[in-house]
């Protein structure tokens, strides 16, 4: 068996919380990675259901701090293994405590971020990690 940890690198994508609005994640810089990885992870989600949900998508940008912000196109991500999917809503049909999604970057943008829309009144918490690869850490 091989390690993989010196190939990795891992950053907070959207702090773990409980969330009743729309939230924009952590700016992640993408310079020197050659592939990253949303992994978004759940907890308890009460008030969620078809009408009360959260929805996630990606945005990314050229700006430090994303005042160049654009929605990632479809043909950009691959989620859950399928290019151009679309990140499973957050609601009470999603069972606590798992991983909801996973959502791949193809972009070519320097900067991304992972953005949840509330939509109705959901109530739910979550957080996402970035694993980022080919980086420079490798040994």
């Amino acid at each position: 068996m091989r390690e993989f940890q010196t190939q990795l690198d891992h950053a907070v994508a959207m702090k773990f919380a409980q969330r009743t609005a729309t939230a924009n994640g952590e700016i992640l810089d993408l310079k020197d990675v050659g592939a990253v990885d949303i992994v978004v992870f759940t907890g308890v989600v009460t008030t969620a259901d078809a009408s009360n949900r959260f929805n996630f998508k990606l945005q990314e940008g050229n700006d430090s701090g994303l005042s160049d912000a654009a929605d990632v196109a479809a043909a950009d991500t691959v989620v859950d293994g399928t290019i151009g999917g679309t990140p499973a809503a957050l609601n009470n049909t999603n069972l606590l405590d798992k991983i909801l999604t996973r959502i791949s970057y193809r972009g070519y943008k320097r900067y991304i971020r992972l953005v949840a829309t509330e939509t109705g009144t959901a109530d739910a918490s979550f957080g996402a990690v970035a694993v980022k690869a080919h980086t420079p850490k490798q040994p």
